[in-house]
């Protein structure tokens, strides 16, 4: 069984903001590099009429997206899942490359991200309306610092995450 990757990112957007980001990302110029990269796919509430609703009674919402993107959004917290594996993430640089740059065109509405295989269960920090404090606190008391290079994180045993050794928080300086 593969592990996927994901990235958790801090936004700041109310349900009123939320509701209209499909609109956004389907046709705001800020957006333009994000659909060249996903072959101009359209952007999508999972649970379309119920989207409100959803939210006010499990506190969160998926947006489903082309190229199998997909963002989970809280309160304070969205995670960007791929179907990409973590390995490739970290091992193939056209991979990585695309991700990030995925990653980097969200960047009008959402901070940098922080990139973790999916096997950490960042996703309940998302869904328990968390804040990105919580995540690095709780990140960096299991795994310490973070990697210096995404390539850095390796799969090692520790702790009850087998398989992988840390984080990578991006500040897209050399892309």
């Amino acid at each position: 069984m593969g592990v996927n990757f994901s990235a958790i990112l801090e936004h700041s957007l109310n349900i009123i903001g939320l509701m209209g980001l499909p609109n956004m990302l389907n046709s705001d110029r800020s957006f333009e590099d994000l659909r060249g990269l996903t072959n101009n796919g359209e952007w999508q509430w999972l649970h379309d009429a119920d989207t409100i609703l959803h939210y006010e009674i499990h506190g969160f919402i998926t947006l489903t997206g082309p190229s199998n993107l997909k963002i989970i959004f809280g309160k304070y917290l969205c995670e960007l899942y791929h179907v990409s594996r973590w390995d490739d993430f970290t091992e193939n640089q056209e991979i990585q490359l695309w991700l990030r740059r995925v990653c980097l065109s969200f960047s009008p509405l959402l901070n940098n991200p922080i990139y973790v295989p999916q096997i950490y269960d960042c996703d309940v920090f998302v869904l328990d309306g968390n804040t990105m404090s919580d995540v690095k606190e709780f990140l960096y008391n299991t795994f310490g610092e973070s990697a210096l290079l995404i390539s850095d994180i390796k799969r090692i045993q520790v702790n009850q995450y087998n398989g992988y050794s840390g984080y990578y928080l991006d500040k897209f300086d050399d892309i």
